[in-house]
C-alpha cells in the first residue's frame, strides 16, 4: 500500500460550538496554527480519539500538515493517509463512511464552553462529527 490518499479537511469552525458544545475562539485557533508551525507544521492522528494526553504511535493512521485558517475562516489542514495497518483501516473508512477530523488536546473550558490555553496533541479521524 502507498500513501495515496491526500486531501484537505475542515477541522473546526472558530467561534461556533462543535459537536461537544465547545467553542474555540479565533484567537485560540490562531495559536493552534502557530503551534503547528513550531511543531514543523505536522500533527499525527489516529482512528478515534486518544484516551489520554499522549498518542500511541502504534495506532497512527495519518498526518495532518499545512494547518491554516482558510478564506471562510475555518481551520483546515492537509491529511495524508499513512502506509500503516491503521492507515489501511482509515482508507477503507474514507471509502465507506462519513469521516470527520477533530483535534485532541489540553486546555481550559469555561462555563460557556469557550476553550482557552489550548495545546493540540493530535488531529484524529472520527465518524459523523463525534
Amino acid at each position: 500500500m502507498n500513501m495515496t490518499k491526500s486531501f484537505t479537511v475542515t477541522i473546526l469552525k472558530p467561534d461556533e460550538p462543535n459537536a461537544n458544545g465547545r467553542i474555540y475562539p479565533r484567537e485560540t485557533v490562531e495559536k493552534i496554527v502557530e503551534q503547528s508551525r513550531e511543531d514543523k507544521n505536522r500533527f499525527l492522528g489516529t482512528v478515534g480519539m486518544p484516551a489520554g494526553t499522549t498518542l500511541d504511535l502504534t495506532g497512527v493512521s495519518h498526518t495532518v500538515n499545512n494547518l491554516r485558517i482558510n478564506e471562510h475562516g475555518d481551520l483546515v489542514g492537509e491529511v495524508m493517509v499513512l502506509d500503516t495497518p491503521t492507515g489501511a483501516v482509515l482508507s477503507k473508512m474514507l471509502d465507506d463512511c462519513q469521516v470527520d477530523f477533530r483535534m485532541a488536546g489540553t486546555g481550559t473550558v469555561d462555563e460557556n464552553g469557550v476553550v482557552s490555553n489550548y495545546r493540540a496533541i493530535s488531529i484524529n479521524a472520527v465518524l459523523d462529527g463525534a
